[in-house]
């Protein structure tokens, strides 16, 4: 009886220590649209071309503010775990003015 339960132990251990060293199932992912999509390849490499000439631009520095549309997802189990949203906001906020260097603790650089 011990050997048995000492076997399905081992099994178990074993089949979760595989489970865990699953790869990220995103590049696979990837790997099926480019075979769906024979253009997004050529797409991509648009987008990265453009984007390597914009690091490279030496004028790329933006004058006014940028909007970023914003979505927060708060998760919770209980409703005494829930947030408002005037706490919400009130992130929002201080990300924008630490993004904007209107924080009281903003240094020089």
């Amino acid at each position: 009886m011990k050997l048995k339960l000492l076997l399905l132990v081992c099994l178990l251990v074993s089949t979760l220590t595989i489970q865990a060293q699953r790869n990220c199932g995103s590049m696979d992912h990837l790997h099926n649209l480019l075979e769906k999509d024979h253009s997004l390849e050529k797409r991509m490499l648009s987008i990265e071309k453009a984007t390597q000439q914009f690091i490279n631009n030496p004028q790329k520095a933006v004058n006014g503010i940028i909007t970023i549309p914003v979505v927060v997802h708060v998760v919770y189990r209980t409703s005494t775990e829930n947030i408002s949203t005037a706490q919400v906001n009130s992130q929002i906020a201080i990300l924008n003015e630490d993004f904007r260097r209107l924080n009281s603790d903003a240094t020089s650089q």
